[in-house]
């Protein structure tokens, strides 16, 4: 084990097939950086003789998607491993730090009902424990609206029929949200195959914010951002501490999404209440400069009574709400995306004060500011969060 004094050797153990894992090996490479004296980070896949030799040289190891025989061999090193790959779970006695998919299937399904769709569809592969577990989180923040379910990976059928049948049988505007962008790409592909219009008619939201996906898509995605950079940070930090022996060497954490990144494929609103649609395009663009609920009535051309009550019935949560949880979404981006200090955080996004700011993101998310920035504890998402309407579609076949 290394002393304090020189410099950690470290191995990330993954492909960089994606752009999630190059964004994650970013925060590991960041994080490496910022150390006395300077860690040296390595990085390759496979498990050939030669590469166990050279893993075995250094202090500790973080990995992605091994398999069973490769997770055997890695633990046979006996170095400090952390994982950040939910396919390679359960790992006892290993660390980790994994997306929290049951916090993106919410995020996934507050934003759709902020676009205010009721009807969804998701595609995902049951197979796989993080779709399971995403599709699980946007039940949950639905709950009362039906959600129709794809599984690509199903015996027995031809994916793209399945989905193209749902698709035409389902009521619209219908929102989709695929598992990933892999899932959401080919949704948005048979879409425009079968003739829909994208967003209007279909809505299409993936995961991981893999842009050359999203580029080779009919219309580009929009995407739940799962925050890999920071997390490759954490990963690097739970390994630090594992070193110091401040955290257990089975350390396990759910590690928060960021936000959505919004492009083609989502950027409507599904109502034809023109009224309403000019109110949330007023919040979206202005609850930043402190506005107030008569500000947005005004905009909007309806009395505020009626529009609250429209905002009640349709979209789930008061006036004010909305602006707060605009006002949330931009924070959380700036608090992981950038050095702002909390003061400017507040200002830029429409907090009176720095003080009311912390309370407000705390009673919303469980923490504090600045334990959601460093990314220590799971965020939950959906405290404070009102129930959706209590109404939708029924799932055809």
């Amino acid at each position: 084990m290394p002393n304090n004094n020189t410099s950690r050797q470290i191995f990330v153990h993954a492909s960089m097939s994606s752009q999630h894992q190059r964004r994650f090996l970013r925060g590991v490479f960041l994080y490496a950086k910022e150390q006395t004296p300077v860690w040296s980070v390595y990085w390759g896949g496979g498990m050939h003789p030669d590469m166990v030799k050279d893993i075995q040289t250094k202090d500790g190891v973080i990995c992605f998607g091994l398999n069973e025989q490769e997770k055997e061999t890695l633990k046979a090193t006996g170095l400090p491993i952390v994982n950040f790959s939910a396919i390679n779970l359960p790992w006892p006695e290993v660390a980790s730090v994994t997306p929290d998919n049951g916090a993106i299937g919410r995020m996934a399904a507050e934003y759709f009902l902020d676009r205010l769709h009721r009807n969804f569809l998701f595609v995902g592969a049951d197979s796989h424990s993080y779709s399971r577990e995403r599709l699980d989180g946007f039940r949950k923040r639905l709950a009362g609206l039906e959600v129709c379910a794809v599984d690509e990976y199903a015996q027995g059928q031809n994916p793209e029929k399945t989905i193209a049948a749902k698709l035409h049988a389902l009521p619209k505007p219908l929102a989709v949200f695929g598992a990933n962008d892999l899932f959401a790409r080919r949704v948005c592909r048979i879409a425009a195959a079968e003739g829909f219009s994208v967003p209007e008619e279909i809505a299409i939201l993936g995961v991981d914010r893999e842009d050359l996906v999203s580029l080779s898509s009919p219309i580009p995605l929009s995407s739940v951002d799962v925050d890999s950079q920071n997390m490759g940070r954490r990963a690097a930090e739970i390994l630090h501490k594992i070193f110091e022996g401040t955290l257990a060497p089975d350390h396990a954490e759910a590690f928060p999404p960021c936000g959505v990144v919004t492009d083609l494929s989502t950027d409507t609103l599904a109502t034809e209440d023109e009224g309403l649609a000019k109110a949330l395009r007023f919040i979206r663009e202005k609850a930043f400069e402190k506005i107030q609920v008569e500000d947005v009535a005004r905009n909007a051309g309806v009395g505020r009574r009626s529009l609250e009550r429209k905002f009640k019935d349709l979209v789930g949560k008061s006036i004010d709400q909305s602006i707060r949880h605009t006002r949330l979404e931009r924070a959380r981006i700036l608090l992981r995306e950038s050095k702002l200090t909390l003061d400017d955080i507040a200002e830029r996004c429409g907090f009176s004060s720095t003080d009311y700011f912390s309370k407000v993101f705390k009673a919303h998310t469980g923490q504090t500011p600045s334990v959601f920035r460093r990314g220590l504890i799971i965020v939950d998402g959906t405290a404070n969060t009102p129930d959706p309407p209590r109404s939708g579609s029924r799932c055809p076949g």
